[in-house]
């Protein structure tokens, strides 16, 4: 088993999720806000929670991992008011997401990882329903007002996701069953 890269110490990365939903929580009651804020913190625990690997992506991989998710935290910022459509459609996403990793749970990962393949609950949709929350969420921020920088940094991060996404499956044992039986892997009849 290749070494496991750990950005920090294996509670500080949890910890920094933690206190990132509760800050957002003391910052804005914002609805979004609110959302992105229990998106950090379901986060949070389930990087406490999570069992080994079975395999993980080599150290370089895991650190690009890390800074792909990590980038739109520091430098995409909420525009409390943005229209209440892209609002709408940015909880839409973030709520996604959250159920996205509360089936994964236990397996739940940043970096690509084998810690077994979960496929039930938004995995029965689409193969990679975290990251379609993710881009969802991003999307609808990005189109209620965001900056240029803001733009190339999601730019980025849809980089790095569909990076993860090939990734990931190559490494996840059993997936070409699971890739045969859900087809799209973001977007029902198109991805």
């Amino acid at each position: 088993m290749p070494p496991t890269f750990n950005p920090l110490p294996s509670l500080v990365a949890p910890a920094a999720f933690l206190a990132t939903g509760i800050l957002r929580i003391q910052s804005s009651h914002d609805p979004l806000n609110l959302a992105l804020a229990a998106h950090a913190l379901v986060v949070g625990v389930a990087l406490l929670v999570r069992k080994p690997a079975k395999q993980d992506a080599p150290l370089l991989e895991q650190a690009a991992a890390w800074g792909f998710a990590l980038l739109p935290m520091f430098f995409v910022k909420v525009n409390e008011d943005a229209p209440a459509w892209s609002q709408a459609l940015a909880i839409t996403g973030v709520l996604f997401t959250i159920w996205s990793v509360l089936a994964l749970w236990q397996s739940f990962a940043i970096a690509p990882a084998d810690r077994g393949l979960v496929t039930g609950g938004p995995y029965r949709l689409v193969r990679h329903p975290m990251y379609a929350g993710q881009m969802l969420s991003l999307l609808a921020i990005l189109l209620g007002g965001a900056s240029l920088l803001s733009w190339l940094v999601v730019l980025v991060s849809f980089t790095g996701a569909i990076w993860r996404i090939l990734r990931e499956e190559r490494m996840i044992e059993g997936y070409s069953d699971y890739a045969a039986a859900v087809r799209w892997r973001l977007i029902p009849g198109v991805f």
